[in-house]
């Protein structure tokens, strides 16, 4: 089985992650359907890549993998509102189908620091630090919980 997203770079791999479900799952139709070419999808546009040809290159098994990881993202989210220690469970589920997810990762970092557990909490956010340094957001909170040791 080939490497998770492996005709992607590291960078590239961090920028297909966190779409909306929408997109993963449009791809993955329109690879069943044997399309080979697709609309540009840059919907952030920050972005150096066009999404939409990185997308293209990857295979149905990546895509659903990206799909699963961001639905378990969504769950933890609407989770952390009332038991943290589901959310930082669903966070870590989805980080380990996708080891690229910043996002993620800052907020599983987020709810151990809320938990307590401020140098776990530290160390995931130091990771998506590693991924997406020029995430505004991950380095905030990632300010943030660095103040409080």
């Amino acid at each position: 089985m080939p490497e998770f997203l492996h005709p992607l770079s590291r960078e590239e791999k961090v920028a297909v992650t966190g779409l909306s479900p929408a997109v993963y799952r449009a791809m993955i139709a329109q690879r069943h359907a044997g399309y080979t070419s697709v609309t540009s999808v840059n919907l952030d546009t920050s972005s150096k890549f066009d999404i939409g040809s990185l997308l293209l290159k990857l295979d149905v098994a990546d895509l659903e993998r990206l799909a699963a990881s961001l639905e378990l993202t969504l769950q933890a989210d609407k989770a952390a509102a009332s038991d943290m220690k589901k959310a930082e469970e669903l966070y870590k589920e989805a980080i380990k189908i996708n080891p690229f997810d910043a996002v993620a990762a800052m907020s599983c970092g987020v709810v151990l620091a809320q938990q307590g557990d401020v140098k776990e909490g530290l160390k995931w956010l130091e990771r998506a630090h590693d991924l997406a340094s020029s995430n505004a957001r991950i380095t905030k909170n990632l300010a943030a919980v660095k103040s409080y040791l």
